[in-house]
């Protein structure tokens, strides 16, 4: 993944309080008073930033974020074909 798009999820973490995606987050510019930075609060905490995504991972896989048809993958293939023939 590319950085600043916001899809993968491995720079969450606390920042001031509250959990962003540190390649989405704006830099206060305010350098009078600090930027508290924190890993996750309801994660387990493997080093410095890092924490253990083992349970998230399952959990994702458990709910199965991909679209599925209906139909079986031999009618899918009959339809594309039909769609490659008209072009």
């Amino acid at each position: 993944m590319h950085n600043r798009e916001g899809i993968c999820g491995s720079c969450a973490m606390n920042i001031d309080g509250q959990n962003h995606l540190a390649c989405l987050s704006k830099v206060n510019m305010d350098t009078s008073k600090p930027t508290k930075v924190t890993p996750l609060p309801h994660m387990f905490v493997v080093k410095d930033l890092v924490v253990d995504m083992s349970n998230f991972y399952a959990q994702y896989k458990s709910i199965k974020p991909f679209l599925q048809t209906r139909t079986s993958p031999c009618v899918l293939k009959h339809v594309q074909r039909l769609l490659c023939d008209r072009f």
